[in-house]
């Protein structure tokens, strides 16, 4: 029996084990509300006065933090793009498709590429055949640390590579095809960006306004994707993955994928319930020993004094003492 049929069996005897009460409540989760995806436009919105903060003001700081607010609002549109892929937007394949290929091309994502490559990594999450298993790419441990270190700063930028190769070489025809058609048309629409912009003076303001915020928007994804699974235990669906509670505010800009233990244990879930949902989990969480923070700041510190090679410390039941009841 391979580990991935191992941890699916303790999967399924976990959720059977849990109260009818809790099950059902579980179910009525899953209710989508469409109303939710109008935080695509909330989103525009936000890039428009960060924008706007960038271009207008010559303070060193105001072009700062406009910078960050846009980072942050491309990072949020790829994680929106994320619950298109799961289908957690309309329900509907085409639309969440659409959307999804709207909220991931500023990002220079592909939404069929990245759906291929991720639904592998839910499938076979942590295991051998994961995909996006950190552990996995090499059995050197000296070549492992240099690379977890490293990923904090160039991960997203493998990741853009690894996504669209892995989704070539795995997926089917219709995918390869799909994934073909989307970077064409994203292709084609960066390259009438950059002419029109060099033809007509206003090249500055892209890469102010897009460029630049990409590469903080990149920096948020090394260290969201960092908090997701490392450092945790493989074998239990509570377990292998990780929550990160941070602010409400900054929840709602991460689209709530910083409740991944949430999203892996219920990945048609949408992104609006999952806080939720960890409530009515938290007793589970505590009993069984899933790995929550308060802070990304706070995991930072464990990653970085830990290394690849180490546990973090929250994994352990003591996460009780991390997370009010």
């Amino acid at each position: 029996m391979n580990e991935n049929t191992v941890t699916e069996n303790v999967a399924k005897q976990w959720h059977q084990s849990l109260s009818p009460e809790i099950r059902t409540a579980i179910r009525g989760l899953h209710k989508i509300d469409k109303r939710w995806n109008f935080i695509a436009l909330f989103f525009l919105v936000n890039w428009a006065v960060g924008a706007w903060l960038v271009l207008t003001f010559p303070h060193l700081a105001v072009r700062i933090l406009g910078t960050l607010w846009i980072g942050i609002v491309i990072h949020g549109l790829a994680n929106l793009m994320h619950e298109a892929t799961h289908g957690n937007l309309f329900r509907k394949q085409s639309a969440d498709r659409l959307l999804g290929f709207l909220c991931g091309a500023p990002a220079f994502f592909s939404v069929t590429a990245y759906q291929v490559t991720h639904t592998l990594h839910h499938a076979h999450n942590r295991t051998d055949l994961d995909p996006d298993e950190f552990m996995n790419i090499t059995n050197k441990k000296g070549v492992l640390s240099l690379l977890f270190y490293l990923w904090l700063f160039i991960g997203m930028f493998l990741y853009l590579i690894h996504v669209p190769l892995t989704a070539l070489l795995r997926g089917s025809n219709r995918d390869r095809r799909r994934i073909i058609t989307e970077y064409a048309i994203m292709f084609v629409v960066y390259g009438g960006v950059i002419l029109a912009s060099l033809r007509f003076g206003f090249w500055d303001a892209v890469v102010a306004v897009w460029l630049i915020p990409c590469l903080v928007a990149a920096f948020f994804g090394n260290v969201r994707s960092w908090a997701e699974h490392m450092l945790t235990l493989k074998g239990h669906p509570l377990t292998e993955s990780r929550t990160v509670l941070s602010s409400k505010a900054f929840s709602l800009y991460n689209v709530n994928l910083n409740y991944h233990a949430e999203h892996h244990l219920y990945p048609g879930m949408p992104w609006y319930n999952l806080p939720k949902l960890h409530k009515v989990l938290l007793p589970e969480y505590k009993r069984i020993g899933t790995s929550i923070y308060k802070s990304y700041a706070v995991f930072l510190f464990d990653a970085v004094r830990y290394g690849v090679h180490g546990l973090a410390p929250k994994v352990r039941p003591s996460v009780g003492a991390d997370v009010p009841a």
